[in-house]
Order: structure tokens, then C-alpha cells, then sequence
């Protein structure tokens, strides 16, 4: 099924939707690996590739770097970061690991603003 599919995470839901449709939100992140492996390893994989990877592993401040470091502008990381604070997912014990929830102090060295751009506060 592999060359049926031009991205990892296309073969992963493919697969988990014929093979393992009853699987649980905390074995995603061995399935992406698993997915990522065969396409070629982390070495091949782009920004998006990165953004979907650390998403599926719950680690918030990889999400939140590759958007900051990627995009040209805050716009989307500073909105989905107040979005996940306002839905209160923030401090949710054990749903983020990288997150501490104090505030956003981990993911303040993230957000470097240029010449020009206004630094958001979290």
C-alpha cells in the first residue's frame, strides 16, 4: 500500500482506518513513527511533516516551534495557543508532556519577534 501513497500520514490513515479502526488516541504517536520509518525517516520529512508528527505525539512545544520557526508571522501559533488555553488544554495533566503549564514560559524562547513585529503575550 505504500506506493499507493505519496505521504506518511496518508499510509497511516489508510491503514488505521481498514486495519485498526478502534485505535486509541495514545498509540498515534508509535503508528506515526511507524508511518514516518517507511517513508524515509525524519531526515526526509518536511515542515508540515513536522508540525503533524509533533502533534500526534502531544508535544506542544515542537508544534509551537516548527509553527514559529516555519511561518512568516505569529498569527497562527499565537491564536492556537490562546484557542488551546481558552479550551483549558493547557494544564491538563499529562496531555502535553513538554508543556509545563505555567503560562507559556517554556514556548517565551520560541517566540523571538523580528525587526518590526509585535511580540504576542500569552
Amino acid at each position: 500500500m505504500v506506493p499507493l501513497c505519496e505521504t506518511w500520514y496518508q499510509w497511516m490513515c489508510a491503514r488505521l482506518l481498514f486495519q485498526r479502526p478502534d485505535v486509541k488516541a495514545y498509540d498515534l504517536s508509535m503508528h506515526a513513527q511507524q508511518a514516518v520509518s517507511k517513508f524515509g525517516g525524519l531526515n526526509s520529512m518536511t515542515s508540515l511533516d513536522s508540525v503533524i508528527l509533533a502533534t500526534l505525539e502531544g508535544d506542544l512545544a515542537q508544534v509551537m516551534h516548527e509553527l514559529v520557526t516555519t511561518l512568516d508571522n505569529f498569527w497562527f501559533p499565537a491564536h492556537l495557543l490562546d484557542l488551546l488555553h481558552h479550551a483549558n488544554q493547557l494544564d491538563h495533566p499529562g496531555h502535553h508532556e513538554n508543556f509545563d503549564g505555567k503560562g507559556g514560559e517554556e514556548l517565551d524562547g520560541l517566540m523571538k519577534p523580528g525587526p518590526g513585529t509585535v511580540k504576542p503575550t500569552f
